[in-house]
């Protein structure tokens, strides 16, 4: 890698790589949040994101799914909320978000999908992030209309046996089955139309104020999802940058 040919020739190419992960991992901003409504392709840019920057993950809709499939009391009552399209309280929410956080090496990034959700976990987030040294987060709001959403939405799949959420964008309308473990595709039960509109008018009336939240204190970029992925994701890059 010519990178490293003028400064760093004696590294062995495992040391040259961990190097460069050092080096864009203090380029990038420790905490990254990604926003946008359902459909916006949310999940696929924060996976190009993990990949690229090595940054750990949290995803508040993978979260509280695993918790709902679990047999106790409140996984039981967690699963028939997620099926109705409601949401999770808020204590629960950021009950696992600060796990997370706190768990984390100090140097470690991490990209949050889908939180903060309400105006008072913007604020909660923005007061941990400080008090643990991190900083102002970096937000990025994904935009694309409600037609397009929902569109996505009704035709989008998931893996029956890993879990894997499928798109119906790009290449992927034209998997048959996943082609991560070779499972048949499912729609998922919180995609249907009525339970998407709930999710719409969620998304304008608590996350709404969220944006204006980080727009005010100039902290957030907007990026066209109605693009393809890499265009969305160049864009992403570029604003981060």
């Amino acid at each position: 890698m010519c990178f490293y040919r003028g400064t760093t020739q004696n590294l062995t190419r495992n040391n040259a790589e961990d190097s460069l992960l050092t080096i864009m991992k203090n380029t990038y901003p420790k905490t990254i949040i990604i926003l946008g409504r359902s459909g916006s392709g949310k999940d696929t840019q924060v996976r190009l994101l993990v990949k690229k920057l090595g940054f750990d993950i949290f995803t508040t809709g993978d979260n509280l799914r695993k918790l709902g499939r679990e047999s106790n009391i409140l996984g039981k009552r967690l699963s028939g909320e997620i099926r109705k399209g409601n949401l999770a309280p808020t204590w629960l929410v950021s009950y696992l978000w600060i796990k997370k956080l706190v768990g984390l090496k100090p140097h470690m990034g991490i990209i949050f999908n889908g939180s903060p959700r309400m105006p008072d976990e913007a604020t909660l987030i923005d007061e941990v992030l400080s008090w643990l040294g991190r900083g102002d987060p970096f937000v990025v709001l994904i935009e694309v209309s409600e037609k397009e959403a929902m569109l996505r939405l009704i035709r989008r799949r998931i893996c029956s046996k890993c879990g894997m959420i499928v798109p119906y964008v790009g290449e992927f309308k034209s998997w048959k089955n996943c082609q991560k473990c070779g499972g048949k595709f499912k729609v998922r039960p919180d995609d249907k139309p009525a339970a998407i509109r709930t999710r719409f008018s969620w998304f304008k009336k608590e996350v709404g104020p969220v944006i204006r939240h980080y727009k005010r204190k100039k902290l957030l970029k907007v990026v066209n999802g109605e693009q393809d992925i890499e265009g969305v994701f160049k864009d992403i890059l570029n604003a981060l940058e």
